[in-house]
């Protein structure tokens, strides 16, 4: 989180001003002072309200009014102490004062609260001002940053289909009989099988690493004796972002399977 000196952070959480920006201390900070501040308020309030509903003298109608009245305003005391910091944090992020509205909806204000609390402003200067944090780049910055490239490796590197392409000294017939073997061992479920024009198409069944991967076995025969085998798996269902790695074994399995039986012809 940022550091900020002790007289800025209270600085801020007391101005009482929706211009400028402020940092996520300074807007945690300012939002804590704000429950402090109320919760007394609010005790007493609901106290009034709540003896003047056991004296008995008002009607039912009175005591709905009275119980209203004073929720709403114990809410409206604490959405307006809490609306400058929070207006101000907003800013900070590049967003309009209207965004605000978020902020006192129940259940989606707990969404903007950690949405404001860990989110890293805008670095440099924006139509709100200066940047609170002077361009700095916090250790957590570098590390959520560090997170979030591994994650779009990760989603790149095993969403994406996996290709592999090996030369084997082998007739084309005896590889294409390999392969379907392979696939029966993985567990695979052949599709298709072409062997005048060398393709193999199988999937694999759901289970609970994936919902399953097309795999792609396509021969091109080179010489009498030697095969070219292109060897292809991706997943069967197109959003699938992220798997545990199916597709590079299921290649892998097939192209070790053809290694390892020829490797020595």
């Amino acid at each position: 989180m940022d550091t900020q000196h002790s007289p800025s952070l209270f600085k801020e959480a007391f101005r009482l001003s929706y211009k400028g920006r402020v940092t996520r201390l300074q807007y945690f900070v300012g939002v804590i002072i704000a429950w402090i501040i109320w919760s007394p308020i609010n005790f007493i309030v609901l106290n009034i309200a709540k003896g003047i509903i056991e004296t008995g003298k008002l009607t039912n109608d009175a005591t709905v009014v009275v119980t209203v009245f004073s929720f709403i305003t114990v809410f409206t005391l604490f959405m307006f102490m809490n609306s400058f910091i929070i207006i101000r944090r907003l800013h900070d992020l590049g967003k309009p004062a209207w965004w605000y509205v978020f902020a006192t909806i129940p259940i989606l204000n707990s969404i903007v609260f950690l949405v404001l609390l860990l989110l890293r402003g805008t670095v440099g200067i924006n139509v709100y001002g200066e940047d609170p944090l002077k361009g700095k780049v916090m250790p957590n910055d570098v590390m959520v940053s560090q997170v979030i490239t591994q994650l779009k490796s990760t989603k790149i590197q095993r969403s994406n289909r996996n290709v592999q392409t090996i030369q084997v000294e082998a007739p084309l017939e005896t590889v294409f009989d390999i392969c379907i073997k392979t696939l029966e061992k993985i567990p695979a479920k052949v599709l298709k099988s072409d062997k005048t024009h060398g393709v193999i198409v199988a999937k694999t069944h759901m289970s609970l690493r994936s919902f399953g991967e097309k795999i792609s076995v396509n021969l091109n025969k080179l010489t009498e004796n030697s095969t070219q085998v292109q060897i292809s798996s991706k997943s069967l269902v197109p959003t699938t972002i992220i798997n545990s790695g199916e597709n590079q074994d299921n290649v892998t399995r097939i192209a070790a399977s053809l290694n390892g039986i020829f490797k020595d012809s």
